[in-house]
């Protein structure tokens, strides 16, 4: 008798239905191994929802509907999931059979609440993008493992859900796997565009048991398209810090942010005016996208000596 894994699989989907196909091809591999599949589709039509009935039926999932919004239909699926842990199977985003069954693993054996792994980025081709980075890329190295995790203490949780704002430490949860208690009495906010990982985490990390997995197990399809995170970085860091002031921890957190918007501002606008300087001198406009580079490339510069510093 095969053991299944106390996993809940969630599949959102919408008008995706020629996706889809490729991607329970590329997940079907595993899906008889979890105890539980629950897809919920946002009013798709383009026979997204017949696919998901479909395909699923072998491996006893359901199909549940919703109105358009991701982290709505997250919210939905977790809040009818019966199984101890949450796995957010995202359209294209792919994690092995392997992958799911070690994060389970690392999930029980340390008590977890949530496990963050940094995921493998690659392109619309499946080509890897080395270039692509982020966050949870970049505090690897500066993290003490072992067997294979890092469990954060206080004040690693307390930095890393702030540093790298409106950006996440969580990456891409497909990549994560959370105990489905602490999702469904913590929903993820609908108020924040793309970014609802990043407040989610605000909120709850510092008050969970949260570890960060050394390997990669899954692999998140990129286009290389921005979602405006940066540009609105103003207006969604001061909802951030608004947030902030409610939490039993927020005395804590809102310091780091301020920091973060205080420093952070000052050493980006001198990154700026120095390449304005350095453009105007031959005489050709600074485009929006070179700016854009400048900014993420100082921002990551700036906070890696931070949390170098702090080591």
């Amino acid at each position: 008798m095969i053991v299944k894994l106390p996993v809940t699989v969630i599949i959102p989907t919408l008008n995706c239905r020629e996706k889809l196909a490729r991607h329970l091809d590329a997940i079907g591999e595993w899906l008889s191994c979890v105890e539980e599949i629950i897809a919920v589709d946002s009013n798709s039509t383009d026979g997204t929802r017949e696919l998901l009935e479909e395909r699923l039926q072998r491996h006893g999932g359901q199909v549940i509907s919703t109105g358009p919004g991701l982290y709505k239909a997250w919210n939905l699926a977790a809040s009818k999931a019966t199984q101890p842990y949450l796995y957010y199977s995202t359209i294209c985003d792919i994690i092995t059979r392997d992958g799911i069954t070690e994060l389970t693993h690392l999930m029980e054996e340390n008590d977890l609440d949530v496990v963050i792994s940094p995921p493998k980025i690659v392109g619309s081709d499946g080509v890897s993008e080395e270039k692509t980075k982020w966050p949870i890329h970049y505090v690897l190295k500066y993290l003490s493992f072992k067997n294979e995790v890092a469990i954060l203490d206080e004040l690693q949780k307390q930095y890393m859900v702030s540093a790298f704002l409106p950006a996440g430490i969580i990456g891409s949860s497909a990549s994560n796997l959370y105990r489905t208690e602490v999702i469904q009495k913590n929903p993820f906010p609908l108020d924040v565009g793309t970014v609802g990982d990043s407040l989610w985490a605000l909120k709850n990390l510092p008050l969970l048991r949260v570890g960060i997995a050394r390997k990669h197990y899954a692999t998140f399809c990129w286009d290389g398209v921005r979602n405006g995170t940066w540009d609105e970085s103003g207006e969604l860091m001061e909802k951030f810090k608004n947030e902030s002031l409610k939490l039993e921890h927020g005395s804590h957190t809102i310091g780091y942010i301020n920091d973060h918007l205080t420093e952070e501002c000052v050493r980006l606008q001198a990154a700026i005016n120095e390449y304005d300087a350095y453009v105007k001198f031959l005489t050709r406009p600074l485009s929006a996208k070179v700016k854009d580079v400048v900014f993420k490339y100082t921002s990551v510069r700036f906070w890696l000596g931070r949390i170098s510093s702090r080591g």
